[in-house]
């Protein structure tokens, strides 16, 4: 969430007040903190899979563990999301 944002600043599309103030309303929609060592091993072989970064791979294999939704913008990432059958949250 944090880089996402930041690639948004250092492009110029978003001032920086702007990105803290949507990093702290979604720091606010989370209930719980999940630690990332249990998702690593299903992070590592998706991304494998789907020659992909790793790191989007541990949001994706928590959230179809958990049977959730997630919200992005990185197109990418949501046609990964199509393809594993996660679902995809609104804007």
């Amino acid at each position: 969430m944090t880089n996402g944002l930041w690639k948004y600043v250092r492009a110029g599309e978003l001032p920086i007040d702007e990105a803290v103030r949507f990093l702290s309303n979604a720091l606010a929609l989370i209930d719980e903190y999940r630690g990332c060592a249990d998702l690593a091993e299903d992070a590592l072989r998706e991304a494998a899979a789907h020659r992909h970064p790793a790191y989007d791979f541990y949001y994706a294999v928590l959230a179809r563990r958990e049977e959730a939704a997630i919200l992005t913008f990185d197109k990418g990432f949501k046609q990964l999301c199509n393809e594993m059958q996660i679902p995809l949250a609104d804007a």
